[in-house]
């Protein structure tokens, strides 16, 4: 039984005199939900008190959190009601049923199976469940959201539905069946009073499907088992929507809900079911037996959403769509534009236990650019910000000063070698002018390093003696208007070399470069 009946009586939670149900006092003034002085009872509306004032389940407190203060719907198995959960205040759904005493403990137990499974349904539009439980006296119940809506079977007395609304609600419902699906968990009684519309965040229409997963416990809970009964408004479906395999007893799987959605929609589509009868009997035979009407000329329906329908109302289960995705990725090629392209596609994501899948809403990603400084290295672009302009200004001064620096020590028109035991180092070497005189070949110790003596030197400077370049050069010398005419030098006597010559580092210095600004 749905959440909200069409015979539904209106409570308000605001109502300025609740009533007592047990003693029918009046407190003007108080909530709905509070509790009587005299007898502990849940107030609840004065028109509620007046029509269901002999149910002892309104005005009572269920599990100790569930205060019920209404009704919305009433069957053989027991009833759907309006309560409060304290002490948050959240309304919600209270389904209790009172299973027949032969057969109730098999009831109680795929009681239990059912909602365990149903809880782990979380789909939007599937009402969620809170709470289940047994009350001390048998009674089982189920705690649902409460939805604001309009169920179908209201809507549908409007007439015919425009096929792109239609197509938006069918792939709600068609989402929602394929996460309950994939758990094992098949409806039974989808039919209109069972999808309930509801505004969304954006003014749109938001699909509920309700009831999931107790349809078989309130079959058994009648004592009906499975049987099919020519009643209609049996609990374990209606006549007008149920599928040839279900009016035949047999076994049921997800295509038996498709077939009741495909009833649906041509409903909804055409104004009307497309099998009916005199009887509950000539309703199922016709199930059974009869093609479904087809669409008629001119209709505003796409061929191709109708061959969707029609393939739904197929009698054989295997000449139906295989699964509910399969349904969705039709109904989307029918008519895409309805849809918004593929935002209500399902995608399944297999878990690691077991043949479960979890359903996703395909989501659109956009790939973001990588950020590069156009700079390589060993192939691969380096990401990062760009270096900043104040440390190429350090590196520059560094490089210049070095500059300026070798430009000073190097003597003028002499290349100059300094040799060490194990290595060699070269700086700036060119020829020397052509007025310049060889100094006299003074013949090397052993271990000495070979200096050929500049021209130009200084000439308190020792001939043999290698230019010395101090940490902290000082700034270039000016140069003399005329140069002084070299003067032979005799060659002298070198000194003893020290115990351990001063070496230089082995490996050449890198080349440095100055950037170009």
């Amino acid at each position: 039984m749905a959440t909200n009946e069409d015979t539904r009586e209106p409570t308000e939670t605001a109502d300025p005199a609740p009533v007592c149900p047990r003693c029918g006092r009046t407190y003007a003034g108080q909530r709905v939900g509070a509790r009587c002085g005299e007898d502990e009872a849940v107030l609840v509306p004065a028109a509620v008190a007046a029509r269901y004032g002999d149910d002892p389940m309104v005005g009572s407190l269920v599990a100790g959190k569930y205060a019920v203060t209404g009704v919305l719907g009433k069957g053989g198995f027991g009833a759907v009601y309006e309560a409060i959960q304290e002490p948050v205040g959240r309304p919600v759904a209270l389904k209790v049923i009172t299973p027949a005493k032969e057969g109730a403990q098999d009831v109680r137990g795929r009681f239990f199976r059912e909602a365990r499974v149903v809880a782990q349904l979380n789909d939007p539009a599937i009402v969620t469940l809170y709470d289940y439980g047994e009350e001390s006296n048998g009674a089982l119940y189920m705690v649902f959201e409460k939805v604001r809506g309009t169920t179908l079977s209201r809507v549908m007395k409007q007439g015919a539905m425009a096929p792109d609304r239609v197509v938006r609600l069918l792939a709600q419902a068609l989402r929602a069946l394929a996460q309950a699906h994939r758990l094992g968990l098949v409806h039974r009684d989808l039919k209109p009073a069972n999808l309930m519309v509801t505004p969304d965040a954006l003014g749109g229409e938001a699909l509920k499907v309700l009831d999931f997963g107790i349809a078989k416990v309130l079959e058994e809970a009648e004592g009906h088992g499975d049987t099919v009964e020519t009643r209609e408004g049996v609990v374990m479906g209606t006549p007008k929507y149920m599928a040839p395999e279900q009016a035949r007893n047999k076994a049921l799987d997800g295509r038996t809900d498709l077939y009741a959605l495909g009833v649906v929609a041509y409903a909804l589509l055409t104004g009307r079911e497309p099998f009916d009868g005199d009887s509950a009997v000539d309703v199922l035979l016709a199930h059974c037996t009869a093609p479904p009407p087809p669409f008629e000329p001119g209709s505003p329906v796409p061929p191709r959403l109708q061959a969707v329908v029609l393939r739904a109302l197929e009698k054989r289960p295997e000449d139906r769509f295989a699964n509910a995705e399969a349904m969705i990725a039709a109904v989307r090629d029918a008519m895409p534009t309805a849809l918004g392209g593929s935002t209500t596609s399902v995608e399944t994501l297999p878990l690691d236990t077991g043949d479960e899948s979890l359903a996703l809403g395909t989501v659109e990603t956009v790939d973001a650019p990588a950020l590069t400084t156009g700079r390589e290295f060993a192939g691969e672009a380096i990401a990062g910000p760009p270096p900043s302009r104040g440390r190429w200004a350090v590196a520059a001064g560094v490089v210049l000063v070095a500059i300026g620096a070798l430009l000073w020590l190097r003597p003028q028109g002499a290349g100059v070698t300094a040799g060490a035991a194990d290595t060699d180092q070269h700086v700036a070497a060119t020829a020397a002018p052509p007025d310049a005189r060889p100094a006299p070949d003074a013949g090397p110790p052993p271990d000495a390093a070979a200096v050929d003596a500049a021209p130009d030197a200084a000439p308190d400077a020792a001939p043999d003696a290698a230019p010395v370049i101090d940490a902290a050069p000082e700034p270039p010398r000016p140069k003399p208007a005329t140069r002084p005419a070299p003067r032979p030098t005799a060659p002298v006597e070198r000194p003893a070399p020290p115990a351990e010559p001063p070496k230089v580092p082995a490996e050449k210095p890198p080349t440095l470069t100055v950037p170009e600004f």
